[in-house]
């Protein structure tokens, strides 16, 4: 059997505010969206992307990023499962970042350092 692999990387703005929460051993935890085009075809609509970081990476996220900033994301796909509200299971892919680079200057960002 040939061994996979897991690596993307995303170039894109910032959707909406970020959200960091902290786990149940208190692990923080950011999650946004980015929305991200495709740079060949004009007409093409965007692609949302659920972004999650963790640890001193998800505070810096928090701090820093805003909605419609750009960003540069690294990492792999996961899936995510959850039952809703209503009792139907749903799912979403989603990228855990392992860097994540803001872009742009550092009036817009307070950083432009990976982190």
């Amino acid at each position: 059997m040939t061994r996979g692999f897991n690596k993307v990387m995303l170039m894109g703005n910032v959707t909406r505010d970020l959200e960091l929460k902290n786990t149940n051993n208190g692990t923080p935890v950011c999650s946004f969206d980015i929305a991200v085009n495709d740079s060949f075809q004009k007409d093409a609509s965007p692609t949302f992307m659920r972004i999650v970081t963790f640890k001193n990476q998800a505070e810096s996220c928090a701090r820093f990023l805003k909605k419609g900033k750009p960003v540069m994301v690294e990492g792999r796909i996961q899936t995510s499962t959850w039952v809703d509200q209503a009792g139907v299971q749903q799912k979403r892919h989603e990228v855990v970042a392992r860097v994540v680079k803001f872009l742009g200057n550092r009036e817009d960002n307070n950083s432009a350092l990976a982190v």
